[in-house]
């Protein structure tokens, strides 16, 4: 998934307005939330058609994730992504 190209400057925008530390604990607080989304998807039934707080809070974390590729780099983070990808599929093609 890509930030539109209009919006791909405001990752870094908002890490240089409020800095690493602060971008860091946004960062745990909106996967927080995530987590929050998921587990009232999972208790509650009459949401199982509606998951739309696992939705918006994936969006915050998509764009938290955006800048964490800021402060320590896309290409490390890539990389990383590649070998978890590959592990998966070595695991799928072993079954």
């Amino acid at each position: 998934m890509k930030i539109p190209p209009n919006h791909q400057s405001a990752p870094l925008r908002v890490l240089k307005h409020f800095g690493q530390a602060c971008q860091l604990e946004k960062t745990k607080e909106e996967l927080f939330e995530l987590i929050r989304a998921i587990e009232n998807y999972q208790e509650n039934p009459d949401t199982l058609t509606k998951p739309h707080g696992i939705i918006e809070e994936s969006a915050d974390v998509l764009i938290m994730i955006c800048k964490l590729c800021e402060m320590f780099g896309p290409s490390g983070i890539e990389a990383a992504l590649y070998n978890k990808l590959e592990r998966l599929r070595g695991m799928i093609d072993a079954v």
